[in-house]
């Protein structure tokens, strides 16, 4: 009895897809972008709206973020710091850096996992204006998703082309699986050193 039928899986994810796939960058950005374009190489999405979703996935939660920064009163911007792990030391360096260097801190912040939230927050909460803030976010979140986009679809190409040299096409369903199992487990990694060595340094 064969319990998983690729066909099947695939049809549910190409009708249902994009929707999940867009959910699923807001709290992934990096991996599901990845694993996405790696599906649109062997034909399962298209590789431009998985591009345009992977900037939508980071820029609109951006933009939210920023809003209830805004909207936050003293008590509540320092309660929701305090979740992400803020000490009030860090929170008055981030602050002293958002006034200083607005835009570098922006991008700083993007870059270190764990920062990206509360320094969006904070931007918000200290009144930096929204156009400021969104000339510097979106072409961060640009280029990440063209980085992003291109790892993915190019690793597809490479892998749906061994896979036919191979005469083995019909694992490319268990390839893809497996890429994204494992970009999980990378990126995972990554973060995890980021956060052993976690410091925000401005100059």
């Amino acid at each position: 009895m064969n319990l998983i039928n690729p066909e099947e899986i695939i049809s549910v994810i190409q009708t249902q897809g994009y929707l999940v796939m867009f959910l699923l960058m807001v709290l992934e950005g990096p991996t599901i972008t990845y694993i996405a374009a790696f599906a649109a190489s062997m034909g399962l999405f298209n590789v431009y709206l998985v591009f345009l979703l992977a900037i939508l996935g980071n820029s609109i939660p951006d933009a939210i973020f920023f809003f209830i920064g805004k909207k936050s009163r003293v008590q509540r911007i320092e309660k929701y710091l305090n979740y992400f792990g803020f000490t009030k030391n860090k929170i008055e360096s981030l602050e002293e850096n958002l006034k200083k260097h607005t835009r570098k801190s922006i991008i700083l912040t993007k870059l270190i996992p764990g920062f990206a939230i509360p320094g969006i927050l904070l931007a918000g909460f200290m009144k930096v204006p929204f156009k400021k803030f969104f000339s510097t976010s979106l072409p961060f979140d640009i280029v990440a998703a063209i980085l992003f986009t291109l790892a993915g679809f190019y690793s597809g190409i490479g892998i749906g082309t061994l896979l036919k040299y191979l005469e083995l096409e019909k694992y490319i369903l268990w390839a893809l699986i497996l890429a994204g199992i494992i970009s999980y487990i990378i990126f995972k990694w990554i973060y995890s050193q980021f956060e052993k060595n976690k410091k925000l340094k401005f100059d």
